[in-house]
């Protein structure tokens, strides 16, 4: 009531997205309160479920944004190749240990 009284309430208030990102720090800031006063408490497990609505920041940023769009869809359809090249890169990671096992294992400090 006194924002909008100064103007400022029309702007912010307005948007679903900017209330769910204040409820959402009010929330995180209260169970960070919470945690500090209280001891042997389960006021942290509260805590981490309202700061795992934070992610939905990021959701709203992917929807807004085109561009980040299309690298995302980019990056879930390219997953089989990488995936492939990870496992030769684990497969070359391994040989080269077992072979550094192998020839380094009689060597004194």
């Amino acid at each position: 009531m006194i924002l909008k009284l100064i103007g400022l309430g029309n702007q912010y208030f307005d948007t679903a997205w900017n209330l769910f990102d204040m409820t959402v720090v009010f929330g995180t800031d209260i169970g960070i309160l919470m945690n500090i006063f209280t001891t042997g408490s389960n006021f942290s497990t509260a805590a981490t479920v309202v700061r795992a609505f934070r992610i939905m920041r990021i959701v709203r940023l992917v929807r807004s944004q085109e561009n980040i769009k299309i690298i995302l869809d980019t990056l879930v359809n390219i997953i089989p190749q990488i995936t492939n090249f990870i496992t030769l890169m684990f497969l070359l990671l391994f040989i080269y240990a077992a072979l550094g096992m192998n020839v380094f294992s009689e060597v004194v400090f």
